[in-house]
């Protein structure tokens, strides 16, 4: 075979393992931040990394499962907060209360984010549920142009279907004041320039301030490189006057 075809043999088998983990990565997912505790308070990033068949993004609306009985959304720069209320699927404790109705549904509008751009869209949750059991959101993404509804919950065991819901696992613990705070210090917005995204960065972004880095670090090689050359003159001329 001629060198130049295995390696392109090569590169296509690379190309196609790459594309696998690319294409399970697509979805809007569910990101926690530490462990959730199955009763308690825990914080979720839902990550949003593209739009609707390229059209851009205008607005998010999460549906809490029924073991996530509470929630305050994050700020987001440039997108506008509704919650909508509703009846627990059962009653929870808190502060020697009995609660039966809370947080259902929480939306961000506004943008638009643009296709192939990613935001988080944070929030603080409490829950009450099992360690070990999964908490599903199901979470309607809609766009300038169509919709999408990530709302199908997997069978155990089953294949991944093509807009799956987004899922969490709550482990074990019911430290409630810990995780309050790490929940609530996590939550805190990011400074960002006002009327900017700024979780979205572009793809040019990023190679300008790598191009900025290299230019950087070529310089101060260069400036090293002169010194110890300096250096070695120096030397060899003292050798020379004492010989």
């Amino acid at each position: 075979m001629h060198p130049r075809t295995s390696r392109l043999i090569a590169a296509a088998t690379a190309a196609g393992a790459l594309a696998v983990p690319a294409a399970a990565g697509a979805h809007v997912t569910a990101a926690p931040i530490g462990d959730v505790p199955a009763e308690g308070y825990g914080k979720v990033d839902f990550r949003v990394p593209h739009g609707c068949d390229g059209s851009p993004t205008t607005a998010i609306t999460v549906r809490l499962p029924d073991n996530v009985v509470g929630a305050t959304p994050q700020v987001v720069p440039g997108w506008k907060i509704s919650v909508k209320e509703g009846k627990l699927a059962k009653p929870v404790e808190a502060h020697g209360e009995q609660i039966t109705e809370g947080v259902r549904e929480v939306t961000w509008r506004g943008g638009p984010l643009p296709d192939h751009h990613l935001q988080e869209f944070g929030m603080s949750i409490q829950t009450s549920g099992k360690p070990g059991e999964k908490a599903w959101f199901k979470i309607l993404q809609e766009c300038e142009q169509g919709e999408t509804a990530w709302a199908e919950i997997p069978e155990d065991g089953g294949e991944e279907p093509d807009t799956p819901a987004a899922g969490i696992t709550l482990a074990a613990g019911d430290d409630h004041a810990a995780a309050s705070d790490d929940a609530q210090g996590a939550a805190e917005p990011a400074s960002a320039p006002a009327g900017e995204n700024a979780a979205a960065v572009s793809a040019d972004d990023l190679d300008g301030k790598a191009s900025k880095g290299l230019a950087i670090g070529g310089l101060v090689v260069g400036v090293v490189g002169l010194l110890a050359g300096l250096t070695g003159i120096t030397l060899a001329g003292r050798a020379r006057r004492s010989a």
